[in-house]
């Protein structure tokens, strides 16, 4: 009987296994992640930070593969795993299981075109929700494209299922705090979209774009007003001849009215 009970009950760990492993694939291996981006010339340098779901991860998979070029600073957290010479995550060593949460800095090339770009912040993969900082000389900001499906807010941007609890609880997880009041961070979570994309799609201003741009704003509303108000003058131009032709011709009556009499 005992003999009989031993592989029934293997059996049915292994079932359980079984049916555990897509809900933890879908989590991931992260509970969150804050990624600070800085814009240079020709590169990206970001300064990750992940917490992990527990002190027995061993590995932090990435959404998508790092560029090629990307070079990861030393760390006694994390060595990278590499894919067809590309990074696709991150081993975790034993200093940053132990802590709970690794830090990773890294250096990648920036893929823009004019405004265009394409951030290839270190998302992990899974259903953690991550923040996403991009920032640069001259106050540069980015701007997410119409594919990621970011709505604004004040202050930041969030796909639009992402409840105020999820964020909150995101900030608290990575000690996230805010320094300005123009910072406009994303809070993200891995779609399909960004993993074809290899990244987050969208465009980049400084101010002295939005201060040239508004400036083009401004002069063309100033236009529209010149243009409105020499219309508006034509107009009543013509309605003021009219009425004085009016006024004339009644003049004119009135007096042949006299004649008459």
């Amino acid at each position: 009987m005992r003999s009989l009970a031993l592989p029934t009950l293997l059996l049915a760990l292994a079932a359980g296994l079984a049916l555990s492993a897509p809900a933890a694939a879908a989590e991931g291996s992260i509970l969150a992640a804050h990624h600070a981006g800085i814009v240079t010339a020709s590169n990206v340098r970001f300064h990750s930070e992940y917490v992990l779901r527990g002190s027995l991860t061993e590995a932090i998979d990435l959404a998508f593969p790092l560029p090629e070029g990307t070079r990861i600073d030393p760390s006694t957290e994390i060595a990278p795993v590499e894919r067809d010479g590309r990074i696709t995550g991150f081993r975790v060593l034993p200093p940053g299981a132990l802590r709970g949460r690794v830090d990773v800095l890294l250096a990648e090339p920036l893929d823009r075109s004019g405004n265009a770009v394409r951030i290839a912040a270190p998302l992990a993969s899974g259903d953690a929700v991550q923040i996403v900082e991009v920032t640069g000389a001259d106050d540069l900001r980015f701007e997410p494209g119409a594919s990621l499906q970011l709505e604004r807010h004040v202050g930041f941007f969030a796909p639009p299922e992402l409840s105020p609890t999820a964020r909150a609880a995101c900030d608290r997880a990575v000690q996230y705090l805010r320094l300005r009041t123009i910072d406009d961070p994303l809070y993200v979570q891995t779609t399909a979209q960004i993993t074809a994309d290899e990244g987050l799609r969208g465009t980049l201003s400084t101010r002295e774009d939005r201060v040239r741009s508004g400036a083009i704003g401004a002069a063309a509303i100033f236009l529209g007003l010149v243009v409105g108000l020499m219309l508006l003058q034509r107009r009543l131009a013509g309605s003021a001849r009219i009425e004085h032709a009016e006024q004339t011709l009644a003049a004119e009556f009135e007096k042949l009215d006299h004649l008459d009499e």
